[in-house]
């Protein structure tokens, strides 16, 4: 696995680049992730293909939450000096759990059971 977070000609815009496997396996997906208030760390991962993901970045760190195929993924990216880590967690909307509700003081509360953790470090060369 690679990635590549590059800047580009355009003040605010980067290259975001994910690339699986090696050689004849080897998958390239090149986003563009664009800065919307640098201020709060609000940014938009366009996927260049009609999907936009929004991003939160605080300090060294990238979030992305988003629901696809009846999943939810959450996704962070963490900075450091000499390597990247990459993590995905995923949930299956359809597992949601109800608790709570009970009374007036208590709100009815969703959980969703973790069915996927992947984690990849990346280091720097």
């Amino acid at each position: 696995m690679e990635f590549h977070l590059l800047p580009t000609d355009s003040i605010g815009v980067h290259s975001y680049t994910i690339v699986y496997g090696k050689d004849e396996d080897r998958q390239e997906r090149k986003y563009t992730l664009k800065e919307i208030d640098k201020n709060i760390g609000y940014y938009i991962l366009d996927e260049n293909n009609g999907i936009l993901l929004d991003c939160k970045i605080i300090e060294n760190n990238m979030c992305f939450l988003f629901e696809v195929m009846d999943s939810f993924l959450t996704t962070f990216v963490t900075f450091n000096d000499d390597l990247l880590i990459f993590e995905i967690v995923v949930t299956n909307t359809k597992s949601k759990k109800t608790s709570g509700g009970t009374d007036e003081g208590t709100p009815e509360i969703f959980s969703y059971p973790i069915s996927i953790v992947q984690k990849a470090v990346l280091i720097k060369q």
